[in-house]
């Protein structure tokens, strides 16, 4: 008998030592990124890797995970239109909260999780809005006979970086959090700049310019001086680690677009993802 209970113990050891173990994102090591249009959590000090959509749940993208962790905020079409989600950082619990018949996109949360600013064509041409994290309060925030996309909030709250095509090619601009005030920081005429970040501490702001020639990543003083090359491939989505000392983004490098890590000033690039799909618009929690 003793035998008997001794060998269950140990077939009941090996089965837990197989099992798969917990995904838990932890803050400074979570990154939320796309892989054709599935979304997926990566433990960057760890390795492992979680998926919290499915293919069958339709194309999603631009995943960002909310201040307190607890939430992920994406634009999906799994409805057959393009819209804003909030589901449960596990992927779970998923709510539509914008339901609207033209394309909603680009979310990002505020700095303490109460809102969300998101590109919406409702009005006829993509501009900036801003909604509670529940899809109540909607507000137009841009409103210029211009297209406007990629909203990123300030660490204090109190502005919003985004993209507008308003001097005829993508340029950076800056408002204030309720649309007031908006104030162009990049001036490259015919080059094209877009997905600003801003810093962790305010100071500066990551961005993607193709000035020269591909897509690559820079950083800049918040009011638009000091840029600085970070990247010499082509890369998309920058996004800042939390203490601010590097940066993840997508690049194709490799012939394939993967998700990678370097220092602010690019040294350190690190490869995170390796597989045939496409990982893509990557940010870090």
């Amino acid at each position: 008998m003793r035998k008997l209970l001794l060998a269950f113990v140990s077939i009941t050891l090996a089965f837990a030592g197989c099992a798969k173990e917990v995904f838990k994102p932890e803050k400074g090591k979570t990154i939320a990124f796309t892989r054709d249009g599935v979304i997926m959590l990566m433990r960057i000090d760890k390795k492992t890797e979680e998926p919290i959509t499915k293919p069958e749940e339709g194309t999603n993208n631009n995943p960002v995970i909310s201040p307190d962790g607890t939430k992920i905020a994406f634009a999906t079409n799994r409805d057959g239109n393009w819209e804003i989600y909030v589901a449960n950082i596990d992927g779970s619990n998923p709510k539509n909260i914008t339901q609207h018949s033209s394309p909603d996109r680009y979310p990002v949360w505020s700095p303490d999780g109460t809102k969300i600013a998101f590109v919406s064509e409702r009005e006829g041409q993509p501009d900036i809005f801003v909604v509670n994290s529940d899809g109540t309060g909607l507000k137009r925030l841009t409103n210029n006979n211009a297209f406007n996309k990629d909203p990123s909030w300030s660490p204090d709250g109190k502005k919003i970086a985004f993209v507008s095509s308003l001097p005829g090619n993508w340029e950076i601009y800056v408002m204030n959090a309720d649309g007031s005030n908006q104030t162009r920081l990049t001036h490259t005429e015919q080059d094209t700049e877009e997905t600003p970040c801003w810093s962790p501490d305010g100071k500066m702001i990551a961005f993607v310019s193709n000035s020269k020639g591909s897509n690559q990543v820079y950083v800049m003083n918040a009011d638009g001086t000091g840029i600085k090359r970070v990247t010499d491939k082509t890369e998309a989505h920058p996004w800042w680690s939390p203490d601010g000392k590097q940066l993840v983004f997508s690049s194709s490098r490799d012939g394939n677009w993967e998700i990678y890590i370097a220092n602010v000033d690019g040294s350190g690039l690190t490869r995170l993802t390796s597989n045939t799909a496409s990982d893509e618009q990557p940010s870090w929690w």
